[in-house]
């Protein structure tokens, strides 16, 4: 991975042509565009809050709630696309 060019922008750019079904819709494409910035930005507030904490171990115990809330998020969507499969 090359620091220098990497951008926000590269990764919509790799998500919006691995993810964005080509049938979606403008306004479901600017949708995603928006949600995808969003959660782009989110993660620059956290990753600047954390930097920011005097203590490690306070920083080392909010990745690890961050982490639980991952992995969480991502146990209901395997679950749901299970249920999804015929």
């Amino acid at each position: 991975m090359d620091m220098d060019s990497l951008s926000i922008a590269e990764a919509w750019q790799e998500f919006d042509a691995h993810v964005i079904p080509l049938r979606a819709s403008r306004a479901q494409h600017s949708d995603m565009r928006m949600a995808f910035y969003t959660g782009a930005c989110a993660i620059l507030e956290f990753t600047t809050a954390i930097a920011e904490i005097p203590d490690i171990n306070q920083g080392v115990r909010l990745l690890d709630r961050l982490h639980a809330e991952k992995r969480a998020f991502l146990h209901e969507m395997e679950l749901r696309n299970r249920k999804d499969k015929p």
